[in-house]
């Protein structure tokens, strides 16, 4: 007798993102109804990061390799019917194939529909973009997005003269420059400015609140209280 050897499971990879949980979970359960093996995996952090750098969660639903195919049929399915009942003025329809190359470029500045419809009317048009040129441009995206911003010389230096001079203002634009950030596709948070534009905002809140309070003493030592 030959020992038993059991089936391996097929190792479940990153298939699609999401920014909220529940539409993550409805379509894990969709693909699950299917027969495909799915489940649904958060990334977000263990420990709660104060300056909100990297509190956002992603969802990512993971299925398995061979099953990618079957999983952008049910997807071009649901997607084929939702599309028949648009609208002949629908916005995209007007697009040439550049614009919608652009918007499978630039997938975070679209909704999930407005990205298959783009993918639809380019495979229509004889000009079909593979997934894996999609994940491409998403990772140059995140990189280019990743950049911090042009240093704000003109912030910086109204924010220190507001300071100095014990206004709020200067506290709020220091506040700003510290703490500004923004959302990339994959849901991770990121810093707007450098870490020394970054430091210019921490003096400016420093600087800000040590003027109020030594201006409010001055003020209490001339009323004499």
């Amino acid at each position: 007798n030959h020992p038993h050897t059991p089936m391996s499971t097929p190792e479940l990879v990153p298939y699609q993102h999401f920014t909220d949980q529940q539409s993550a979970d409805e379509f894990c359960e969709m693909l699950q109804q299917a027969g495909i093996a799915a489940r649904v995996e958060s990334n977000a952090p263990l420990v709660f990061d104060p300056t909100f750098a990297n509190n956002a969660p992603q969802f990512i639903v993971f299925i398995a390799q061979s099953d990618f195919e079957h999983a952008d049929g049910l997807q071009e399915a649901l997607s084929e019917a939702a599309f028949a009942r648009l609208p002949k003025n629908y916005p995209l329809f007007a697009c040439d194939n550049q614009q919608l190359i652009q918007i499978l470029r630039e997938t975070d500045k679209w909704s999930v529909f407005d990205v298959a419809l783009a993918q639809k009317l380019l495979r229509e048009r004889g000009q079909p973009v593979e997934r894996e040129q999609i994940e491409q441009w998403r990772a140059e995206r995140i990189a280019q997005m990743r950049q911090y911003d042009p240093t704000p010389a003109s912030q910086i230096v109204a924010g220190y003269a507001f300071a100095f001079v014990g206004g709020l203002l200067g506290i709020f634009i220091g506040w700003n420059l510290r703490n500004n950030s923004r959302l990339l596709p994959n849901g991770e948070n990121v810093f707007v400015y450098s870490p020394s534009v970054r430091q210019h905002g921490v003096y400016m809140m420093l600087i800000g609140a040590l003027v109020i309070v030594l201006f409010a003493a001055w003020n209490l030592m001339q009323t004499g209280i």
